[in-house]
């Protein structure tokens, strides 16, 4: 699932981030996610979704908005893992 969040402004020219990924991925015994956008303008940020200890309980963090090339990264409460990551970015039209 892939969410995006848009925003229009009146502007001729279409910008968005290009060449995006999101990654998981574990510190210690806490998850983590992050996006990067190597191209492209615009600004972009990571949604991940958190495991909540042992249990099938799942909570959503979001990552700071950031601009190209610079990542998104934002951690799961401490001892939850994180269990899927997506970027998200704003369309500018």
């Amino acid at each position: 699932m892939l969410a995006i969040v848009s925003l229009t402004l009146a502007a001729p020219a279409q910008a968005i981030p290009q060449n995006c990924t999101a990654r998981i991925g574990t510190s210690g015994s806490t998850g983590y996610g992050t996006s990067i956008c190597k191209t492209g303008t615009g600004n972009h940020r990571v949604r991940v979704t958190c495991r909540l200890g042992s249990t099938t309980t799942t909570y959503l963090r979001y990552g700071p908005w950031t601009g190209i090339p610079n990542p998104s990264t934002v951690y799961c409460n401490t001892g939850d893992r994180a269990t899927a990551a997506i970027y998200q970015f704003l369309k500018y039209t």
